[in-house]
């Protein structure tokens, strides 16, 4: 199902074959390795599949497709896009790789993880991508995004009050490494100079078909409220606005790029175990503009270490009473903590600015503390959790990673050896005031709740069939102390 007149095409545009294999010249690829392009059956990126195909044939590359359906529509559509996908995949005769999500998967990701749709589907989309980019050796992991799309997403940073990092927009090249810092593959966007209309003119003109995503027309995502009402009163002034855009993009970018190579040379992070730190004489003296750079760099550094391993970004504003400051601290003071939020924490201690990731994360449904066991009897032997006076001893080898310490949530049990019971029913057989609940503590694995610590009264602590607290903890030992939801607020 093609649809060639829902927009107007300029005569004037761009030819994407040259853009393309200008694009690869300009970026040093390697057009005999492995490509995977990320398809919908959309114009976009059926544009880049039959692009891509005519460039790799010449330099003897290989191409792959993946697809995954979101299951946020309904059967019939997500029916008609894995059926012109499929048609790309037997048309180019290349190898397609498709996984669908369960009805409702999504939704209920975002809500737990208290992010936006959208932003959840980007997630396990790219999460997507990896498995089958590291499936099938690629090199490269192609996208369709273009100028309008580079607009759009400068636009609504610019709204957010983004800073050079953000009105960059979309990077045209961006490194994907594995939690040892190697480097995996490359995500590549080589149609990103080419607007949309250029895309669809190219299909049209090459025969090809191409699906609708209806919910592009739904202007209940910030992206198409900008892309419905916002760019066509900018188009009504400049025909080319997508790449005027696209353009300052750049040179925003280049500036950026030029601050990094600076913060690099002047602020300098060691590394000890999972901490980074700075001093702080450095640090403090440089522009509040090379502060910000640092800061980020230091976490792009705990990203590429395994250290931070939150994929979401994490916001100018929380940086900012750091960046912005003066030398803020007393000398005196021993420890000096700063800021914390984003699953990160930055402070002060011994002249020197350190940062690290954070235990706790805040969810809609509470506070969640991560302890660091990796698998039964990995990275710790035994988890030793204290809640007030309250305090157990866990092994970890009775425990299925991954490991969480969090509050309490409606409608939790446990598995005790009388049956399954409600932490509900258990706190008001202990006559349990409803203001002292939020100060207990659950400990979570895989299988479910493992344990329930009330504060200052040990005797009244819950633990699940098969879990034995220990008497003392063993050499390798995780420490986690649960002060409550109300400590835990301020850094929220």
């Amino acid at each position: 199902m093609s649809s060639t007149n829902a927009e107007q095409i300029p005569a004037n545009h761009s030819n994407p074959a040259v853009e393309v294999r200008q694009f690869c010249a300009t970026e040093q690829l390697d057009l005999g390795a492995t490509w995977l392009v990320a398809c919908s059956g959309g114009c976009d990126s059926t544009a880049l599949a039959y692009l891509l195909h005519e460039v790799l044939c010449e330099h003897g590359g290989t191409l792959h497709l993946a697809y995954l359906d979101h299951a946020l529509r309904g059967t019939a559509a997500a029916e008609a896009e894995r059926s012109a996908v499929e048609k790309i995949s037997l048309s180019l005769g290349v190898g397609l790789h498709v996984e669908e999500l369960q009805p409702g998967q999504l939704r209920s990701d975002a809500a737990r993880r208290g992010i936006g749709l959208e932003a959840a589907a980007r997630d396990v989309r790219y999460r997507f991508l990896y498995r089958t980019a590291l499936r099938v050796g690629a090199r490269y992991v192609a996208t369709g995004h273009h100028a309008d799309d580079q607009a759009e997403t400068v636009l609504m940073r610019l709204m957010r009050g983004s800073g050079p990092r953000g009105l960059a927009g979309i990077p045209a090249l961006r490194p994907v490494c594995d939690d040892s810092g190697a480097l995996r593959y490359t995500v590549v966007r080589p149609v990103l100079g080419l607007p949309r209309a250029s895309l669809r003119r190219f299909c049209v003109s090459s025969g090809l078909d191409w699906v609708e995503d209806r919910s592009n027309d739904a202007a209940d995502y910030q992206r198409n409220a900008v892309r419905h009402s916002i760019m066509p009163t900018l188009y009504a002034f400049d025909r080319g606005i997508s790449g005027l855009i696209s353009r300052s993009a750049v040179k925003i970018g280049e500036s950026q790029q030029a601050l990094e190579t600076l913060a690099r040379r002047l602020v300098a992070w060691h590394v000890d175990n999972d901490e980074l730190s700075t001093a702080a004489a450095d640090f403090f003296t440089q522009p509040v503009a090379l502060r910000r750079v640092a800061l980020y760099q230091a976490l792009e550094l705990m990203r590429t270490r395994g250290i931070y391993r939150k994929t979401t970004s994490v916001p100018a504003r929380f940086f900012e009473p750091l960046a912005a400051a003066e030398l803020p601290w007393d000398a005196s003071a021993a420890t000096a903590m700063v800021l914390r939020g984003h699953g990160l924490q930055v402070w002060l201690d011994d002249n020197r600015v350190c940062i690290a990731a954070d235990v706790v994360r805040y969810t809609k449904k509470g506070y969640l503390v991560a302890c660091a066991v990796q698998a039964a009897g990995g990275v710790t032997s035994s988890v030793v959790v204290e809640c007030g006076s309250s305090s157990v001893i866990l092994r970890t080898s009775e425990l299925l990673p991954p490991v969480l310490v969090r509050s309490r949530r409606p409608g939790d049990t446990i598995e005790l050896q009388v049956g399954q019971k409600s932490l509900k029913k258990v706190f008001n057989e202990y006559e349990l005031r409803h203001d002292c609940r939020s100060a207990v503590a659950v400990v979570e694995d895989t299988a479910g709740v493992a344990a329930v610590l009330v504060p200052d009264r040990t005797r009244a602590n819950l633990f699940r069939i098969g879990v034995e607290p220990l008497d003392r903890p063993t050499a390798a030992v995780t420490r986690v102390e649960w002060k409550g939801d109300r400590f835990f607020e301020k850094f929220a």
